[in-house]
């Protein structure tokens, strides 16, 4: 976060009077007042000598100071903007155009004024880099793991297609089911682990159960 350190508090308030000594004074805006102290929790710091009533004061005075520059460029853009349009028509706006167009030069006028007064002392976000991912050679990973990971199964041959076709047949096994269990035994086959014999087995029972888990962790139903 940054810190902003103005000049001495107590002179803050003489400054904005002295500004608008010559204008109308401008009431503060309550929108203005909460993104003012939203940028400043969020994302700037006040000195850290100060008491809460110095902060809120500050706060306060940059809330009003905004608000007026804000009402101040507002007018002006709605006169110019009322303006142009006389001209382009060649007659005075009516009632709702004439509200359109001065509602239109305030936003404008707000969005101007903070990005230039208030947003631009936000600091640009600190880019952290992540470190390079070091690629585990295929021989380190168990078959366990290779199946599931893109980077490391193998697709599985005509005879492994159909031995899965036996073991987990359609329609009790869907075909996510079916193309994940190809994976599973084509890993335990580079491994030089048997496959189920038929059915029902232990072995084809334990491998079951790790093709619906890893289903239920991509949040697919198992089945």
């Amino acid at each position: 976060m940054r810190t902003i350190w103005p000049a001495d508090p107590r002179t803050l308030s003489s400054r904005i009077c002295s500004a608008s000594s010559t204008r109308r004074a401008a009431v503060t805006s309550p929108e203005i007042a909460q993104i003012v102290a939203e940028v400043y929790s969020r994302h700037l710091t006040l000195p850290s000598d100060w008491t809460p009533g110095q902060r809120q004061g500050f706060l306060d005075q940059t809330a009003a100071s905004l608000s007026r520059q804000i009402a101040e460029l507002a007018a002006e853009l709605g006169e110019r903007a009322v303006e142009q349009w006389t001209t382009d028509h060649g007659t005075q706006p009516n009632y709702l155009t004439k509200v359109g167009l001065l509602n239109s030069a305030a936003a404008s006028a707000k969005e101007i004024v903070l990005s230039e007064q208030l947003y631009e002392l936000i600091p640009p976000p600190q880019e952290t880099e992540e470190p390079p991912r070091t690629m585990v050679s295929r021989d380190d990973v168990p078959w366990t793991q290779r199946w599931t990971q893109t980077q490391y199964r193998t697709d599985p041959d005509e005879a492994t297609e159909d031995l899965v076709a036996q073991l987990w047949p359609s329609p009790a096994f869907s075909a996510v089911f079916r193309i994940k269990a190809g994976y599973l035994l084509a890993a335990r086959a580079e491994d030089r682990l048997p496959p189920p014999q038929k059915p029902g087995d232990p072995l084809a029972v334990e491998l079951t159960e790790l093709v619906y888990q890893d289903l239920r962790d991509d949040g697919l139903p198992a089945r």
